[in-house]
């Protein structure tokens, strides 16, 4: 009898302990997603820090950028010849980057911007941009 009373006992406190843990988990998620969102930027460029910033990657696949599209958006950005070269480029890689546009418009738009200093003769020769194959390696998004 004492020992039923006493595992009786056990499992209402362990019952309990959930419910708690549970209300605690419901309540504190609550009050994070209904808070007023705050000033708190994210890495100094401005952009609001919110829950959103937390929640939504949760559900939406992130996915980085390729190597040659953050160079493009990045430190080479100013070797471009244009914009539009440069969002050609973008536009190729997130479509597939498939030999026949690398033909008929990337290596073009390579040659003239990226070649002479990313190829063997050139000052960065361990990127070298002067084929497809060389190049695609450079496409593979994350």
């Amino acid at each position: 009898m004492l020992l039923e009373n006493q595992l009786s006992r056990s499992i209402s406190l362990v019952k309990t302990l959930i419910i708690l843990f549970i209300l605690i988990v419901v309540f504190g998620y609550a009050i994070f997603i209904l808070a007023p969102q705050t000033n708190h930027t994210i890495n100094n460029t401005g952009a609001r820090f919110t829950s959103h910033n937390i929640i939504l990657p949760l559900f939406v696949p992130v996915t980085q950028p390729s190597i040659l599209e953050a160079a493009s958006n990045g430190a080479m950005k100013p070797y471009y010849k244009s914009d539009a070269d440069r969002n050609a480029v973008i536009a190729w890689i997130k479509s597939g980057a498939n030999k026949t546009q690398y033909d008929a418009a990337v290596a073009p738009i390579l040659t003239k911007s990226c070649i002479g200093c990313h190829s063997p003769a050139g000052s960065e020769p361990g990127i070298n941009l002067t084929t497809y194959t060389e190049v695609k390696k450079y496409t593979a998004i994350k």
